[in-house]
């Protein structure tokens, strides 16, 4: 998440940033579906091998 401090010293706030990211056609499905389900604003962009995924980035894991 990116996070601002104006100086040294001051409380750093939260900038609001979208993510997108690449996945394949039956995981696009049920990530999207699952993002609805709970809430989440998220855009589908469909493409021939797949599809992007954009929502905030308060939304994504570090897990690799």
């Amino acid at each position: 998440m990116p996070y601002v401090k104006d100086n040294i010293g001051t409380v750093p706030y939260y900038v609001p940033k979208q993510e997108t990211r690449r996945l394949g056609l039956k995981s696009c499905d049920d990530v999207y579906n699952k993002f609805k389900k709970i809430g989440i604003e998220v855009k589908r962009e469909n493409t021939d091998y797949g599809c992007f995924l954009t929502y905030l980035d308060i939304y994504s894991t570090n897990k690799k």
